[in-house]
Parts: structure tokens; sequence; C-alpha cells
């Protein structure tokens, strides 16, 4: 299954383009203006929770 993964990803190019375009566009929007809109205290609860879903 993971050799026939492989090989075809090139067939169906939304299995790396859209996770890409969301990553970059997390970056313009992290990195733009003055970062007025980021509020630690909201943000490193929800990290914390994203990394328990995770683990």
């Amino acid at each position: 299954m993971t050799n026939h993964l492989c090989q075809n990803v090139a067939a169906v190019p939304f299995l790396w383009i859209a996770p890409l375009a969301t990553d970059l566009l997390s970056l313009i929007v992290c990195f733009e203006g003055d970062g007025s809109w980021y509020q630690r205290k909201v943000f490193l609860p929800l990290h914390a929770v994203a990394i328990g879903f995770t683990a």
C-alpha cells in the first residue's frame, strides 16, 4: 500500500498541494502586520490541547 501511494502522489496533486497551501497561508497570516490579533493567553491552551490530541 505504501509503495502504491508513494508512486502515485504525483497523479493526485491535492495530496500535497492542499497541506502546502494551508501551511504557507498560516505563515503569511502569522508574520504579516503588527501581529495584534495574536493573544498568547488564548493560543497557549489551544496549543496544549493540540499536543494532547497528537499524543
